[in-house]
């Protein structure tokens, strides 16, 4: 059998990045075989959302071992509902030319965020779920949250399986109306296309470019019962989906970092309406 060139150079790189491969995260490792990063037994939840968040945090920027990890075709990508629901957005707006505040995805499911884990007496408890929510790390979101649920409880807070999801519908309707007080809309066209829209428009002019998917990070999967969750990058993936799905690209393999498990996580548990 002929190798090509440096064949064996290439192996030698290859086989000692695999030894550098390990997570060092607690309940993931990479299996070399199939290539997949597999989500050991579950301690507890925390521990398990913690060590997803260590690991897409670390492998966003694993850039350097690319050419290790199992290699995928959209086409054989299948999401679960969240990205679904965001896919479903790019049809309606694109080819069913619905009015971007009308789609079932920016009415209903473009504030939703899984805040973590929480215990349910804990979520039931006014001053426990507070304190929860003043050690979490929500960055510019902790006072919104604080100040949403001080005036309306747990209208938009929503708990499952151990999970507490915060969703607040009404916040696009009042921008909305509060810029209908200072623009003159009858002379002014708004389109406030999510941004998932430019991202088509750049794949359909450009293509599909593996260098640029990698800035300002990669993503991260995760796959369960054969569909993939995306725990970051997602756009950039479901806008190739639908370019695949519309025939502007051909079936193209994609390679980042997949986590396997077989827990439901984070929005996995949420409970989506069906359209």
């Amino acid at each position: 059998m002929k190798y090509p060139k440096n064949y064996l150079n290439y192996l030698k790189e290859s086989m000692q990045k695999l030894s550098k491969i390990n997570t060092n995260i607690d309940g993931i490792n990479f299996q070399k075989k199939n290539r997949y990063f597999l989500l050991g037994k579950i301690k507890s939840l925390t521990y398990i959302d913690d060590s997803i968040t260590k690991f897409t945090k670390k492998f966003e920027k694993g850039k350097k071992f690319k050419d290790l990890y199992k290699k995928i075709s959209i086409k054989n990508i299948n999401f679960h509902d969240y990205e679904n629901q965001i896919l479903n957005y790019c049809k309606d707006v694109l080819e069913k030319k619905i009015d971007n505040h009308q789609t079932n995805w920016i009415k209903n499911y473009q504030n939703l965020v899984c805040l973590g884990v929480i215990e349910k007496e804990h979520y039931i408890n006014d001053k426990k779920i507070l304190k929860f929510f003043n050690k979490k790390k929500f960055k510019h979101m902790k006072k919104k949250i604080i100040r949403d649920f001080e005036a309306n409880k747990r209208k938009n807070f929503h708990y499952k399986n151990g999970w507490i999801f915060y969703n607040n519908r009404v916040t696009q309707n009042i921008i909305k109306e509060r810029l209908k007080n200072i623009i003159n809309f009858n002379n002014f066209t708004f389109k406030n296309y999510y941004r998932i829209v430019k991202v088509i428009e750049s794949i359909k002019q450009n293509g599909w470019i593996t260098e640029k998917s990698w800035r300002p990070h990669g993503s991260v999967l995760y796959l369960f019962r054969k569909k993939y969750m995306i725990l970051t990058g997602r756009h950039r993936l479901i806008a190739l989906k639908y370019c695949y799905l519309n025939g502007y690209v051909k079936n193209i393999e994609i390679q980042f970092p997949i986590l396997k498990g077989n827990i439901k996580i984070r929005n996995l548990n949420y409970n989506f309406k069906k359209k």
